[in-house]
């Protein structure tokens, strides 16, 4: 369970422990969590990093790939609305990003455009002026 839901990746063996050093790891087969660290993040978030490691092992290591697919997932779902995206875009934005991650502000815009562009249920419509 994250954040209350019951999650899970078929695609890989999930690993639940404080010894995790961060919030969310994946290697091949493998998802490792890190609940004292992910609980830092709101709800919403936490899921969404349990399913960026998840997308790790359908898109590659490629990190704004599996965010994508994550939230791509995520609005299929309906669980993921506008709202969702700006609370996550709070709890990203000051984050420093390095060798793998977007800076905060990149990473909220990617997250974002790929909820934008995702078909599902939070998708916004486009009106005459848009």
């Amino acid at each position: 369970r994250i954040a209350g839901a019951r999650m899970s990746c078929h695609a890989a063996d999930v690993y639940v422990g404080n010894d995790v050093p961060g919030p969310g790891f994946a290697l091949p087969g493998k998802i490792l969590i890190g609940p004292k660290h992910l609980k830092r993040y709101p709800g919403i978030t936490q899921r969404l990093i349990f399913l960026h490691e998840c997308g790790h092992q359908y898109v590659g290591a490629d990190e704004t790939a599996a965010d994508c697919w994550a939230v791509r997932i995520a609005k299929r779902q309906g669980w993921l609305t506008q709202s969702g995206i700006r609370s996550t875009c709070r709890a990203l934005w000051h984050t420093a990003g390095g060798v793998s991650h977007l800076p905060g502000p990149e990473r909220c815009a990617a997250l974002t455009q790929c909820f934008n562009d995702a078909p599902g249920r939070g998708k916004r419509k486009k009106t005459a002026a848009q």
